[in-house]
């Protein structure tokens, strides 16, 4: 068993749960809450003074370096919300959540946005501009090596850096942090204060200690998941709420900036994710007859729309609105599988209602996800639109580049042998002014899913969709979800039921016409023979250009000794001072089989 961390009348000591006893202990200090308020203000003392411009310039708008009108860009991801739990597709929660529907309906309602199935992959899709399969398809944890974005990628900041944006990160990250290189702050953000895991608790950003973060983490010998820019942000933890804390970073920053200059502001909040946590005076908000798990999600949501409400405020009070585009998805759909923990019935709270699945699935209620598109810059002729053409994560890319002036093309990436950027510039479509340059998502391709299921593919052609893989816990919910008769235990998760079988991600099994039949009611594997031998085909071919460098990768317990060591408990870069290949064994296994066309059996 694990000693008591040991106390100090100057500092308190955190201790590895991965660490032997005895092992040496850095101080964490505690900071005075003045200090802790100027750690905060970080953002504000990188960023040039907010010099007060011209009028005339502050009426044109930011100007790119090229000297091309460039909007703000506030690129808004939040956390595992079902298709259900947003305003405008469930009006049961208008009054709960007002401002983000109404920035819907001065906006463009994106009905067909797709992401991967879960956190990580979409977010390396998303900064990197690389579909899944080309970049990342593992939840990797930060004690390994290859987890999120290859080095060598570039991402959006860097490329907006390129025409003069200042570049800003709050919240969760997920895209790798094993060197300074592939944090935030690496990987071409100015600011940036958040973690790096998938999820933490939302009080105390102590590290998770179950598989799906069900349980709040209150051990103090946890790590500390909270990083500010360059450097872990002692004292900060445990002082507010996640999103709280984030969204007063979020503040500060905007008030700071100068307006003349554009913006690229990515804020990955917290919620939905689980745990799930929420102040008590949105719990209140919502009717006690609800179950726990319902309220808290909802709770959650409501605080994520009052987020929005104050950023927006912020910006509207510095006639910085007039120019921003803000884009709001989610990362995957809302999670509805049970707890693995024992003695800990909940269920992830979301509600996908009326798709298929949730979370971990391919099926829509998992990868088909609430997004909006609105702000002051977006043309009056699209406001109150609804867009029905295909959109994925990875388009943002292209787009935010498009409205920079600087191209999309990672040609250093490309010439040391990487993938490229397969981001499609989605702008036109949103305008109305043109159909969808995506007519094909490759949503999954030998992809992971939940360890008891195996690998995945699912591929989108047209209007149809081919699914292989076995998929747990892909169940209908109700309108009204969850409520007392759901079961939140980790046995329905594999009951019959509950488990949807559509052959191997090599070999799928199931088919869907998701424009005639979006709820996936009906298999066509078998009535449509020739259109399921054409998807299979096609995604043969995928198969053999997946880039998989997280394949062999392994837990590094020196991470875990630099993060006591170095950090004094905090969770941080612990890479750079090592060279750590993929053994050549792997990845020669991992090409032989590939062009064989064999099952891989893929642990996350």
């Amino acid at each position: 068993s694990l000693a008591q961390p040991c106390r100090h009348p100057l500092a308190s000591f955190a201790r590895s749960p991965h660490t032997a006893v005895g092992t040496a202990m850095a101080p964490v200090v505690h900071l005075s809450l003045p200090l802790r308020a100027s750690l905060l203000a970080v953002a504000a003392a990188a960023a040039p003074a907010a010099a007060e411009p011209a009028a005339a310039a502050t009426a044109a708008g930011p100007r790119c370096s090229s000297g091309k009108a460039c909007p703000h860009i506030m690129m808004v991801l939040v956390d595992d919300v079902g298709w259900n739990n947003v305003p405008w597709h469930n009006p049961d929660l208008a009054e709960y959540m007002p401002f983000s529907l109404n920035l819907t309906r001065h906006g463009v309602e994106l009905d067909r946005h797709y992401t991967y199935l879960f956190c990580s992959p979409s977010r390396s899709s998303l900064m990197s501009g690389r579909l899944p399969h080309r970049v990342n398809q593992f939840n990797r944890h930060e004690d390994y090596r290859h987890g999120g974005i290859p080095e060598g990628m570039v991402t959006i900041p860097r490329k907006l850096k390129e025409a003069g944006y200042a570049t800003h990160a709050v919240g969760k990250w997920h895209c790798g942090s094993t060197t300074r290189a592939k944090t935030p702050h690496g990987r071409g953000f100015d600011t940036h204060l958040g973690y790096f895991a998938g999820a933490e608790d939302h009080f105390t950003q102590k590290e998770c200690h179950d598989h799906e973060c069900a349980v709040p983490s209150t051990d103090p010998s946890l790590f500390t998941d909270l990083w500010l820019t360059d450097r872990p942000a002692y004292g900060m933890n445990g002082t507010n709420y996640g999103d709280d804390m984030y969204t007063e970073f979020v503040l500060r920053t905007l008030k700071a900036h100068d307006v003349a200059k554009p913006m690229f502001f990515y804020v990955a909040l917290q919620n939905n994710h689980l745990p799930l946590q929420a102040p008590k005076a949105y719990l209140d908000r919502f009717p006690q007859n609800w179950t726990f798990d319902r309220r808290a999600y909802a709770a959650m949501g409501a605080h994520w729309d009052d987020s929005l409400r104050q950023i927006v405020g912020v910006l509207q009070s510095r006639k910085m609105w007039e120019h921003t585009l803000l884009v709001l998805v989610s990362d995957n759909g809302g999670p509805v599988y049970g707890s693995f923990t024992p003695h800990f019935d909940h269920c992830g709270g979301a509600n996908n209602w009326p798709l298929l699945g949730g979370k971990a699935g391919n099926f829509e209620g998992g990868v088909r996800t609430a997004a909006v598109v609105t702000g002051g810059f977006l043309p009056s002729a699209a406001r109150g639109t609804k867009v029905e053409g295909y959109v994925h994560i990875a388009d943002w890319f292209a787009t935010f580049c498009g409205l920079a002036g600087v191209s999309a093309a990672d040609v250093e990436a490309e010439a040391a042998g990487l993938p490229g950027v397969d981001s499609l510039d989605v702008w036109p479509l949103l305008m109305g002014e043109a159909e969808s340059p995506r007519s094909e998502i490759p949503l999954s391709v030998d992809g992971t899913g939940l360890e008891i299921s195996g690998n995945a593919s699912a591929l989108i052609v047209g209007e149809y969709k081919l699914v292989g893989g076995r998929y747990p816990a892909t169940f209908r919910q109700l309108p009204e979800w969850p409520t007392e008769a759901a079961c939140c235990s980790a046995w329905c998760m594999a009951r019959p039921t509950a488990i949807m079988s559509c052959g191997s991600s090599a070999k799928p099994k199931c088919l869907f016409n998701i424009r005639r039949d979006p709820e996936e009611v009906q298999n066509l594997f078998k009535q449509e023979p020739e259109i399921a031998r054409r998807l299979t085909e096609r995604l043969q071919e995928l198969r053999r250009e997946v880039y998989m460098p997280q394949l062999g990768d392994k837990v590094n317990t020196t991470a875990h000794e630099i993060w006591t060591k170095r950090y004094g408990g905090y969770k941080g870069p612990w890479a750079d001072d090592q060279i750590v290949a993929l053994s050549t064994d792997v990845a020669a296994s991992w090409s032989a089989n590939k062009e064989e066309g064999a099952e891989i059996d893929i642990v996350v």
